[in-house]
C-alpha cells in the first residue's frame, strides 16, 4: 500500500483522502459498523469551503469578539460556497454559542437558539 502512487490534480484532493483512508482501514483489517466509515470523510469535496471552514476555527479559538465576528464571516462564506457542508453550519452554531458567553448578544435566548438549531443541521443526511 505504501509504494501506491496518487497522482492526480490538487482539486482532487478529497477523493484521494478518502481513497488513502480506506486503503489504510482496509489494510489494518478494521471492521466499521455502519455509519463509523462517514466519520472519516470531511463532509465537503470544495477545498475552498473547507479551507474558510478551518480558518473560521482558528480565529473561534481566540475566544475574543473580533475573532469571533471574524469566524461567523468565514463560516457564512464556507457555506455560499457548499450549502451541504455541516461544516460550516456547526460553526456558525458555536459562534452564536459565544456571543452568549463573551455577555456582547443583544438576545442571548435567539442566539442559543440559532446555535442549536445550526447544529443540527445536516445537509447530506
Amino acid at each position: 500500500m505504501w509504494a501506491h502512487r496518487y497522482d492526480r490534480e490538487v482539486k482532487d484532493f478529497f477523493a484521494i483522502q478518502d481513497e488513502i483512508t480506506r486503503e489504510v482501514v482496509s489494510e489494518l483489517a478494521v471492521k466499521l459498523v455502519e455509519g463509523e466509515g462517514e466519520r472519516l470523510y470531511l463532509g465537503t469535496q470544495n477545498l475552498e469551503a473547507w479551507t474558510y471552514v478551518r480558518k473560521a476555527l482558528e480565529q473561534f479559538r481566540r475566544f475574543t469578539r473580533e475573532g469571533n465576528l471574524q469566524a461567523r464571516k468565514l463560516s457564512k462564506k464556507a457555506i455560499e460556497l457548499d450549502p451541504d457542508f455541516s461544516g460550516g453550519y456547526s460553526m456558525l452554531g458555536w459562534t452564536h454559542a459565544l456571543t452568549v458567553r463573551f455577555g456582547s448578544s443583544k438576545s442571548p435566548k435567539e442566539d442559543l437558539m440559532r446555535a442549536e438549531e445550526l447544529a443540527s443541521v445536516h445537509p447530506r443526511t
